[in-house]
């Protein structure tokens, strides 16, 4: 459970009381960086102890909290709200919450094995730990035969290089998602040279790397770094850490180039010994790269990926774009077409006018499906089509 304050600079005494009592309390003076799934993965508790904006106010109605806690006077609604007069009644809440989700996860566990349901072992035994109760020798036999099956429709097992064209945040949606529902250690590598864009859909205030370097400002970026560690011969191996940003224990993302001038200066060959380098560290990379057929990095990409996504926007323009280049590298690069899938991106906000038959129509088997909605529905459809492209990556195996 985390337990994060909101709160601005005035309110440092309260702030200063709460951690007496909570010394694990984080604080936050923004509640746009909240994400909702970072809720799904983590039970949150938020205090609200400073006035939020009728914006901020807004977000915190639509995610889903474990428990809201506000102080008198405090203008906020959300799912579990509760009001408090004093930090004393904060510690009384908190600790009931800790006993209600622990008492959730033991029910949950039971309700699992009466409906034999996929456990993995580590669950298995956490269960008889937690509530002192072991399954009969027939439930366990059912649930170990169905493990394998079952494991297989919840989890993601990619493996390998994957490239994405067209769409950073695509990009970072399906390398979050990947990382959410595998065991797979992911990289996103953002490789489009002219447009980098992963720090922007990650949040990360500072791209520079961890090293300190020749190369300064924005050419102390991850891949930068590391192109020069390697026509340097330097140690790559044990510096790889600071050359990413860890966004979550299975995730990490090597940042790209923003400098424009270095666009001309990169080596292909060196591009390739990084990837193949990156492979010894990570189960599965993905290579965000441009639609542009004949950029170094995403040419590279084609050719050396299990598959290769061709996210496309919603309009029929960039459909017909995408229709277009693919039959380039066919029939120029002699790339091979089980290699390639398509998919529609829509923008949460946004309502798609292309229908599944007209991309059906233009991509024929390549077509894998569309990327829309908002949260967990987003999430969900983002699984689904990720288990297609786990299936071509094993036919292609």
């Amino acid at each position: 459970m985390k337990i994060i304050a909101y709160a601005r600079p005035e309110q440092n005494d309260m702030l200063l009381e709460l951690r007496t009592l909570i010394p694990d309390i984080e604080t936050l003076h923004n509640v746009h960086r909240i994400k909702q799934e970072d809720l799904l993965n983590t039970p949150y508790v938020l205090i609200i102890i400073s006035q939020p904006s009728q914006k901020e106010q807004k977000i915190i109605s639509e995610l889903i909290f474990l428990k809201i806690i506000k102080f008198e006077g405090v203008r906020s609604e959300g799912f579990g709200t509760v009001v408090v007069e004093n930090v004393m009644d904060i510690d009384v809440i908190i600790r009931n919450a800790k006993r209600e989700l622990k008492d959730r996860i033991k029910s949950d566990y039971k309700k699992s094995i009466e409906m034999t349901q996929v456990l993995t072992e580590d669950e298995r035994k956490y269960l008889e730990k937690l509530s002192g109760e072991t399954p009969d020798g027939k439930t366990k036999s059912k649930l170990l035969k169905k493990i394998k099956k079952e494991r297989s429709n919840n989890e993601l097992e990619i493996r390998g290089q994957l490239t994405v064209l067209g769409s950073g945040e695509a990009a970072a949606e399906i390398a979050k998602v990947c990382s959410t529902y595998g065991k797979m250690k992911v990289l996103l590598l953002d490789g489009n040279l002219l447009c980098p864009s992963m720090d922007i859909h990650f949040n990360i205030p500072n791209i520079q790397t961890r090293i300190d370097s020749h190369l300064t400002g924005i050419d102390n970026t991850g891949i930068n770094i590391a192109l020069d560690a390697i026509a340097k011969n330097a140690d790559f191996d044990s510096n790889l850490k600071k050359m990413v940003h860890r966004i979550k224990p299975q995730l990490d993302v090597m940042l790209g180039n923003y400098n424009l001038y270095n666009y001309e200066h990169y080596d292909t060959l060196e591009f390739k010994v990084l990837l193949e380098k990156l492979k010894l560290h990570y189960d599965l990379i993905i290579l965000s790269v441009s639609q542009m057929p004949y950029d170094s990095l995403t040419l590279l990409g084609l050719h050396q990926s299990k598959i290769n996504i061709f996210i496309c926007d919603n309009s029929e323009v960039n459909i017909r774009y995408c229709n277009n280049v693919i039959e380039i590298l066919k029939s120029k690069q002699n790339i091979s077409e089980i290699k390639f899938l398509s998919m529609l991106y829509v923008n949460g906000k946004q309502i798609s006018g292309i229908s599944d038959n007209l991309m059906k129509g233009i991509f024929r088997k390549m077509y894998i499906g569309r990327l829309e909605g908002k949260g967990r529905k987003r999430m969900k459809r983002t699984f689904s089509i990720l288990k297609k492209v786990e299936a071509r990556c094993e036919r292609w195996d």
